[in-house]
């Protein structure tokens, strides 16, 4: 039976504008609180929180959500590892996951380019980083006092300070290049896959992720792999104005370059990414093509955006989220419960 999950609103509204201008900045913890009590009770299996730009971080709406949900897991899509150490997210994490009673994730990855911008941090060694902040975390996680002496984290007699209510927290990996997916399956509970992955990407993502396991050996099924899309129901002319926009964003930050190396539009992307970050943003969107629309996202009515679902879900990806966009959050969101009640 297919896992869903509901990406809860976080970029704030820029140029792409995938809601109507100022909801984002609108859109309250008591609004995140609502939707996701209803994904619980739609059947959603977890909601999403990503971070950084210029969005809410996700742990003080996580811990209203933990107080006013039972069942639907939690979980960070992503935290980037540059901005928070190892120590202070595993002591965040321990305490969400005790308030939310053992249903916390902690989803961890590069973090997006305009962060390097916006905080003056530039991406270096990022699959080791990724890989030491693992391991530090995990031993947090377990009560333990740490000393690592790794190639990025050097760390003296480090410790939580408290019982923690899960001592093994699953830890996911958002991903996209082979040896950031290697490290998933080696170290981590699960990976996210990118948000616009060509069919040939997952195929090849899975694939690293069984080597990964083998490095570590791990039964590959032990790591869950977490498919993801932009949703959007509706009619084509309406659907374009909030898709395109976003996937020429998408090109333009760098989540795409590795996620569409497969696919045969990958140069035309990388054209679009460039038109985008000269300023020429509604070239770009108009550069999007239904091809490129087809193969990324999950558009049309209701039943069709359920039958692209399961598309993706054919692929061996057995969990999915979905981060519904249009022409408000309300409609977005009630369009993704319904597409959700079929599944």
């Amino acid at each position: 039976m297919p896992k869903l999950g509901l990406q809860l609103p976080g970029f704030g509204s820029g140029d792409e504008l995938y809601y109507a201008p100022g909801e984002q900045e609108r859109y309250t913890i008591a609004d995140m609180v609502r939707h996701a009590v209803r994904a619980e009770a739609m059947g959603f299996d977890f909601v999403c929180k990503a971070t950084g730009m210029s969005m809410r971080e996700p742990f003080i709406p996580f811990t209203m959500i933990a107080g006013a949900t039972q069942r639907v897991r939690l979980m960070t899509s992503v935290i980037d590892v540059f901005t928070r150490s190892p120590i202070v997210a595993a002591k965040t994490v321990a305490n969400l996951d005790e308030v939310s009673r053992g249903r916390f994730v902690l989803g961890i990855g590069r973090g997006a380019l305009p962060l390097s911008r916006q905080e003056g941090f530039v991406f270096e060694r990022v699959v080791q980083r990724l890989r030491e902040y693992i391991m530090v975390v995990k031993h947090l996680f377990a009560g333990e006092s740490v000393d690592f002496e790794g190639e990025v984290f050097q760390i003296r007699e480090a410790k939580l300070g408290f019982t923690p209510y899960r001592r093994e927290i699953p830890i996911y990996v958002g991903a996209a290049g082979p040896r950031a997916m290697r490290v998933a399956g080696e170290l981590a509970n699960g990976v996210f896959l990118g948000t616009a992955s060509y069919a040939e990407y997952v195929r090849d993502a899975l694939a690293k992720l069984r080597e990964g396991a083998e490095l570590g050996d791990r039964d590959v099924r032990e790591v869950e792999v977490v498919g993801s899309s932009l949703l959007c129901v509706g009619p084509k002319g309406e659907t374009d104005r909030y898709v395109k926009p976003l996937l020429a964003f998408f090109a333009a930050a760098g989540q795409v370059d590795y996620n569409l190396r497969f696919a045969p539009f990958f140069d035309r992307v990388k054209e679009i990414g460039e038109l985008y970050r000269q300023g020429r943003r509604e070239e770009a969107a108009h550069g999007v093509t239904d091809e490129m629309i087809d193969a990324l996202a999950v558009v049309g009515s209701v039943e069709e955006c359920r039958e692209k679902v399961a598309r993706f879900l054919d692929l061996g990806v057995n969990t999915y989220r979905v981060l519904p966009i249009g022409r408000s959050i309300a409609v977005a969101y009630e369009n993704a419960f319904q597409v959700g009640r079929g599944l």
